[in-house]
């Protein structure tokens, strides 16, 4: 099964109307203007990025948050428009991130869902069979019919199933998030369903630790109960696999800890920030699942790494690209 791992696009609106600026958002839209911020992020290449990851023709997308840049309407509607081509390639599975709920105005709204219709589940967390949501086709709001739903078979099989977290708060003054008590409660109990032959692919926009030489995420930028939430995955008896964004720069991390068993955290990365080391911006990843989820995971970062004259109606933008594949390990024997 193909999967395609996008996050952090961060979509801004240049000119927003003022009165949607009171508040916080004019602090993150002062960073918007601010020259050094608009020469990290080109938002140019975000149609590329699109096109190539639909010409993949993936059997689900997966988005890790941070659609937006301040949660403003105009953004949410640019970020679907930028984001049709591939959602018509696949259904999609989204959660938010803290950009995506950066003031309570747009949390009450529930702006990302009006302009998204059927990417977020209708409550967290969520389990979502994941074959379920290839087969049908659509995306996790939308209604299943009788003909979309799967055959059960007689005997059980293991399953990919896919666990939406939504830790994204708006707050005043930070970006830490939290994922609260109860939602933690809903989440053990969902996960404890599981066994060691199934696989989980956990959706959560923030970070649980980052790799070296990584330095550690700041007071005002964690998750504050990622203590919890780590305890609670090393409890699942399937294998894990932690997908997240909000820092910026890819990877593809198996967690060393042994009470994690082999869990393997993944980073989306930013598809339009650009750097001395990512001068066409960041890429995203495509997952190769295996039907067993014991078995070894292909994952491929694929980069733009440089720009040729290309067709007027190019749609990569006359980018050239690079797919480099990390094999991540097998599973260990379940215990």
């Amino acid at each position: 099964m193909r999967l395609v791992l996008l996050g952090d696009i961060h979509v801004g609106q240049r000119f927003p109307p003022p009165w949607h600026l009171l508040g916080k958002p004019i602090v993150a839209q002062w960073s918007f203007w601010f020259p050094r911020r608009r020469r990290r992020f080109d938002p140019v290449l975000l149609g590329p990025v699109v096109a190539r990851a639909a010409s993949l023709r993936p059997d689900a997308v997966l988005l890790t948050g941070d659609l937006t840049t301040t949660a403003l309407r105009g953004e949410f509607t640019r970020a679907a428009k930028a984001l049709a081509p591939l959602f018509a390639a696949a259904p999609a599975v989204g959660i938010p991130g803290n950009h995506d709920r950066y003031t309570f105005r747009a949390t009450l709204l529930r702006e990302m869902e009006r302009a998204l219709p059927g990417l977020l589940p209708a409550t967290f967390p969520a389990m979502l069979d994941l074959a379920a949501v290839v087969q049908r086709g659509k995306r996790v709001g939308d209604p299943p019919t009788k003909d979309s739903r799967p055959d059960v078979p007689s005997v059980q099989r293991p399953t990919w199933q896919i666990l939406t977290l939504d830790a994204a708060r708006p707050t005043l003054l930070n970006s830490r998030g939290r994922l609260g008590p109860e939602q933690l409660r809903q989440a053990r109990s969902l996960i404890d369903t599981l066994t060691p032959d199934d696989g989980l692919l956990v959706m959560c926009h923030y970070t649980l630790g980052k790799p070296p030489p990584q330095k550690p995420s700041p007071w005002h930028h964690r998750l504050a109960d990622k203590d919890e939430l780590l305890a609670l995955l090393a409890g699942c008896r399937a294998r894990v696999l932690f997908m997240h964004g909000h820092v910026h720069y890819p990877w593809v991390w198996p967690r060393p800890e042994p009470e994690l068993h082999g869990m393997i955290d993944v980073n989306a990365g930013a598809p339009t920030q650009v750097s001395d080391e990512f001068p066409f911006g960041q890429g995203f990843w495509e997952i190769e699942l295996p039907e067993s989820p014991r078995e070894a995971i292909r994952f491929q970062h694929h980069v733009a790494t440089g720009r040729t004259p290309g067709e007027p109606d190019d749609p990569n933008g006359g980018l050239t690209w690079v797919t480099r594949t990390v094999l991540g390990p097998a599973a260990p024997p379940a215990s």
